[in-house]
């Protein structure tokens, strides 16, 4: 063995115990703070995608007094951004690092009493979030595959039936409830008006006035 492989070996056994001696903790501390880095550097995701999606359309979803913002992608992919989702559940972005729950989830869903409503499959599809470049340009932005809000708020509604919110979180499984009626009726009368065919003379603000009356 040559001088070079003699030191690499050292070093990997180094390293390995190294990782022995860590806590269960001090591991998920590393992981944690691993996983946040992915999350506040996007120009590493970005660089092992293979191309960066281009907002086509963009557009506000009014609820009450909230707006929602939203964007059709060039894949057709329909997105909500994560700034929204937090302000439409009343949770809003707070400063600093985040403590506890899953660090593969975006803020909304990242509180550790929550983990055991989260199915994996909800997991697995917001892992990894959906970066693109907005209509107008300007920095990347975060989104959230817009069909997993109601999942979303499913997770939210289930922890509040259950008693497992804290006071402080109570106000947000109320409002992913509502957001939630709100969501399903919405959907049931878009379809029949697509059935119909009154989808085409249907009035632009008809269905947003629908979701701001729950």
């Amino acid at each position: 063995m040559t001088t070079s492989e003699h030191q690499q070996s050292r070093a990997s056994k180094g390293g390995v115990a190294r990782a022995q001696a860590l806590t269960a903790e001090e591991r998920q501390k590393i992981a944690r703070h691993a996983a946040e880095a992915r999350w506040e550097q996007p120009s590493i995701i970005e660089k092992a995608s293979t191309r960066l999606l281009l907002a086509g359309y963009e557009g506000e979803l009014p609820i009450g007094d909230l707006v929602l913002p939203c964007a059709v992608l060039d894949d057709r992919t329909r997105v909500f951004s994560h700034r929204g989702i937090m302000n439409a559940l009343g949770r809003p972005r707070k400063g600093g690092r985040r403590i506890g729950g899953d660090p593969r989830l975006p803020e909304f869903v990242s509180a550790r009493n929550l983990e055991p409503f989260i199915p994996d499959t909800l997991t697995a599809a917001m892992s990894q979030p959906i970066i693109y470049r907005p209509l107008h340009g300007g920095r990347t932005a975060y989104g959230v595959d817009a069909r997993l809000l109601g999942d979303i708020c499913k997770v939210w509604r289930d922890a509040y039936r259950s008693g497992a919110l804290l006071p402080s979180q109570e106000h947000i499984g109320i409002r992913a409830e509502v957001l939630l009626d709100g969501l399903v009726g919405v959907a049931i009368i878009s379809l029949v008006d697509d059935a119909t065919g009154y989808t085409l003379v249907r009035d632009r603000g008809d269905l947003n006035r629908i979701l701001e009356a729950y």
